[in-house]
């Protein structure tokens, strides 16, 4: 995890970046369930591949050919490993700078994407349930509400005047607020 917190200039834009932040899923608690999840599911996988080839016995009622046995086997192992891989790149990237607020949740989006600070009634650092509130971590998306979030229970809550609020997820949450602040002022005096 980065924060970045003073005064910089970012490409030809000069644009001052006021917060930066890269969090990434770190809880031991999720990494131990994927774990055993994909190894009982890979062990089963293996488990019917040997049953089927080594004992020449078919793992089920259907018989099934050795060679869909194997691309089975094959393909829960791709599966599982690029989930893995997946989760293991993933990354959630808060830029605040003169010019707003930009979020990206790495691999799901490529470039950085601009969050509306137009009709902002409140903005507050919060301390939240992420599983309770918002359905887990992510980018979890609720009747007027949107939450990114990879750990943690801290963030800073944007609330709409249309009665819809977004929620980020930080580890630096009166930081975040404050440069928030500063940027919604700048953008909408």
């Amino acid at each position: 995890m980065k924060m970045l917190t003073q005064a910089q200039t970012a490409g030809s834009e000069a644009r001052q970046i006021l917060f930066r932040e890269d969090q990434q899923f770190r809880n031991p608690i999720l990494w131990i369930m994927l774990v055993l999840i994909t190894s009982a599911l890979m062990g089963t996988a293996v488990f019917f591949l040997m049953r089927q080839l080594g004992q020449a016995q078919q793992a089920g009622t259907e018989p099934v050919a050795w060679s869909t046995s194997i691309a089975l086997t094959g393909a829960v192992f791709v599966l599982n490993g690029g989930m893995l891989l997946a989760l293991a790149l993933a990354k959630l990237q808060v830029e605040v700078t003169t010019a707003g607020l930009f979020l990206r949740f790495y691999p799901l989006h490529l470039k950085l994407r601009k969050i509306d600070l137009t009709d902002v009634l409140k903005i507050s650092a919060v301390q939240y349930h992420p599983v309770m509130e918002y359905g887990g971590y992510g980018i979890r998306k609720g009747r007027n509400k949107t939450a990114y979030n990879v750990s943690g229970n801290q963030g800073v809550r944007i609330d709409y005047d249309k009665g819809n609020h977004i929620l980020i997820g930080t580890q630096y949450p009166e930081h975040l607020e404050a440069a928030i602040q500063r940027a919604a002022q700048q953008n909408h005096p």
